[in-house]
């Protein structure tokens, strides 16, 4: 500064008993190999810079697509996952494929997103969107107003999680799951679990219709199952569950079911059991066979038989 006789600015560290004081001066030449000093602490505003820093690497590490718009809505950040995403490189790439409401294939989603987040300040939803290319994608999206000490919008934060193979693997399940239940339906078959610890029950679709229950009430507990059986077949199937229980024993069953009008069907049912590492019975579980149109065949051509040796002798 005295070479110079200009300002010169500077910031220094100044090591302290249990952390590290910065310091920013300012020296002012007044001539005649003399200055004015202006030394100022500027701890709290290094602090906030490597917090700033931390926050930032945070956010472009994260496997999350983040993007950042002003208070009316012009996007100017955006994350390493955000540009992936999307398929844009940079901001200014992005802004020209037409910006945030250029993603939504459904432009009224886009509006209600922006009207509730500057009266909410918070939304939250899936939503189909597109890519750059054109590739149609399943997204999480939740989005937030940015604001000062005041409440005065500063601007608005999106994150967005593709969750397009969830999506994929939800609807995987569904048809998997739709094609099963037409499938036992074809069949009469339908299957079941008994979980030895909570002691519930679980039923398919199947199961409610061979025993004729209401969907709605819900699986029965092992109590109310024992009035669906005959009860000349109630003791047996009770054995078998016991025995099921105490010693894994598998079994296969034809038993009678009473249904509501008092009439009655015959089923197959069969079990297996489940057990813990230390060999403990965990579940029981296994099938249910509507059989009661073979049943009543077998028991008409049995009747038949006796009445054609009756009638023989």
């Amino acid at each position: 500064a005295i070479q110079t006789q200009a300002l010169v600015s500077l910031e220094y560290e100044l090591p302290m008993f249990d952390a590290v004081q910065y310091l920013e001066a300012r020296l002012l030449p007044l001539g005649n190999e003399q200055f004015i000093a202006i030394v100022r602490d500027i701890s709290d505003r290094k602090q906030a810079e490597a917090a700033l820093m931390l926050y930032k690497h945070a956010v472009e590490c994260s496997s999350d697509a983040i993007g950042m718009a002003d208070a009316f809505g012009n996007h100017f950040y955006q994350n390493q996952a955000f540009s992936q995403l999307y398929e844009c490189e940079t901001v200014r790439e992005f802004n020209e494929f037409g910006g945030i409401g250029a993603v939504f294939t459904d432009p009224q989603v886009a509006k209600t997103l922006l009207d509730t987040i500057l009266s909410d300040g918070i939304w939250v939803g899936e939503v189909e969107q597109r890519t750059h290319s054109g590739r149609l994608i399943q997204v999480l999206i939740r989005a937030y107003t940015i604001k000062d000490d005041s409440g005065k919008i500063l601007g608005l934060m999106g994150v967005t999680t593709d969750i397009s193979d969830r999506k994929r693997g939800e609807e995987e399940l569904r048809r998997t799951t739709r094609n099963l239940q037409e499938a036992q339906r074809l069949a009469r078959i339908g299957n079941w679990g008994y979980d030895v610890t909570t002691q519930t029950i679980e039923w398919s679709e199947e199961v409610f219709r061979i025993f004729e229950r209401d969907r709605t009430l819900g699986e029965p507990n092992l109590v109310e199952l024992m009035r669906y059986y005959h009860p000349q077949d109630r003791e047996v199937f009770y054995r078998a569950i016991e025995q099921a229980v105490t010693r894994g024993d598998r079994c296969e069953l034809e038993l009678r079911t009473i249904g509501p009008d008092v009439s009655f069907k015959y089923i197959q049912t069969k079990t297996e059991t489940s057990s813990d590492d230390r060999g403990k019975i965990k579940r029981v579980f296994g099938t249910v066979m509507d059989i009661t149109e073979r049943k009543q065949a077998e028991i008409a051509l049995e009747a038949k038989a006796q009445e054609l040796e009756k009638t023989l002798r």
